[in-house]
């Protein structure tokens, strides 16, 4: 691919509560397939997915979002 055009995902998931936190490893492991070059979760991620994302993806691909981040794809 491109590095152009290299692929990513920002957004919340709604992986926070006890129903919903169950599937994270699954969630995760889904979007290895993707081999995004950026993860941007919200807040609505909740913090057990989004500390996943980034003991998966490393610091440099899953970057949680803040107010005043910029994000360069």
């Amino acid at each position: 691919m491109d590095e152009r055009y290299a692929a990513g995902v920002i957004g919340g998931s709604h992986l926070s509560g006890a129903a919903c936190e169950a599937i994270i490893p699954e969630t995760v492991d889904e979007l290895k397939a993707f081999d995004l070059k950026m993860i941007v979760p919200g807040h609505c991620t909740g913090w057990r997915a989004i500390h996943k994302l980034v003991e998966t993806f490393g610091e440099d691909r899953a970057i949680p979002s803040a107010v005043g981040r910029t994000h360069r794809f």
